[in-house]
């Protein structure tokens, strides 16, 4: 009985966790560009990318993306040739975020069938304090766009390509940038929890 319990605790725990991203990512961007995804994906010949929000305290900060190599060569990503357009229509350059080193922007290497997990931040909204570096959440008001450009390159190839990654924003916010009604993710925590402590009283069960 013990066992069962504690699988099923540990599996409502995984759920939770799930719910609890899924649902505030979905709540939060929409990939409508370069080809529309609810679920922030894409791809390409060369790789494949999903995509999820990065929230802070205040709201969005930036994007988190994994990115798997496809191809039959190794790829890079142009820190320097990538950038950000926010909402209000600033353009701003791209670290991650392995501060401060990536203020160099060096190129980040993606061999064969090999995945990388990045932050990408926009540089306009870091700061520098006596407690250290800290990153402002991203001004938006619902329905209003956030673009990513990510220059990609093959070594089998000599020219970059840049892709535009248009999310729309569907969250609300209250004026600083972050969402006006947290309560979604959370039930959609609640929910996922109580699904997962079920699924594993019955594999435990068996």
């Amino acid at each position: 009985m013990r066992k069962s319990m504690g699988t099923a605790i540990i599996a409502a725990a995984l759920c939770g966790f799930i719910g609890w991203t899924v649902g505030g990512a979905g709540q939060e961007l929409r990939l409508v560009a370069p080809a529309p995804s609810d679920t922030l994906q894409y791809s390409t010949d060369a790789f494949i990318v999903f995509f999820s929000p990065t929230l802070g305290e205040d709201g969005l900060e930036g994007l988190r993306f994994s990115i798997t190599n496809t191809s039959g060569t190794s790829i890079s990503i142009d820190w320097k040739s990538s950038y950000y357009v926010l909402p209000s229509g600033q353009r701003s350059d791209v670290i991650t975020a392995d501060i401060p080193s990536s203020f160099q922007r060096l190129s980040t290497q993606v061999a064969i069938r090999q995945t990388a997990e990045i932050v990408a931040i926009p540089l306009s909204n870091m700061s520098y304090s006596e407690s250290g570096w800290s990153t402002a959440a991203i001004a938006f008001t619902r329905a209003q766009e956030l673009t990513f450009h990510l220059v990609v390159t093959e070594a089998a190839e000599r020219d970059p390509v840049g892709y535009d990654f248009v999310f729309q924003i569907l969250e609300a916010t209250d004026g600083a940038g972050g969402p006006s009604d947290p309560r979604w993710p959370i039930w959609t925590a609640v929910v996922a929890l109580a699904v997962g402590f079920v699924l594993g009283l019955l594999f435990a069960v068996r």
